[in-house]
């Protein structure tokens, strides 16, 4: 609904990969790739990309491939002058609400929310809640 703002970046990781970097990891610079099998069906897509503030960013992932774990993290591209941003993290599972974490304080531009794991098809989710000053793995 605003037209200025920080850019937080949801980002979405593949136990293959590395954040930040396709083809196994989902965010604003990879909207898609192919993970599996070929077809769509277990290729994560971002399909709202928020770059001035007001949010929501949203990534899904129609059918995991069984045996895997993925992760979600939190990227704080730039604060645009606007200083610290909260972020928020809601999780849904075949549309239902399964996980939510409010309010996560980033102090500035650069900083990585490492969120939580979503193991399949167990479905559980275990929260990391890490903060760092840039991508982990960087």
């Amino acid at each position: 609904t605003d037209v200025t703002g920080s850019d937080v970046d949801l980002h979405f990781l593949h136990p293959n990969g590395t954040w930040n970097r396709s083809p196994y990891c989902v965010f604003w610079n990879n909207k898609t790739n192919e993970w599996g099998a070929i077809g769509a069906g277990d290729d994560p897509s971002l399909d709202i990309d928020d770059t001035n503030g007001a949010g929501p960013e949203n990534i899904n992932l129609t059918d995991p491939e069984a045996g895997l774990t993925y992760a979600i993290g939190v990227h704080y591209f730039t604060d645009r002058g606007f200083g610290p941003s909260y972020a928020t993290v809601r999780v849904f599972i075949q549309g239902s609400p399964r996980f939510e974490r409010k309010d996560q304080y980033l102090a500035n531009g650069g900083v990585f929310w490492y969120v939580a794991t979503i193991s399949w098809p167990s479905a559980q989710i275990f929260e990391v809640g890490q903060l760092f000053d840039d991508f982990p793995n960087q």
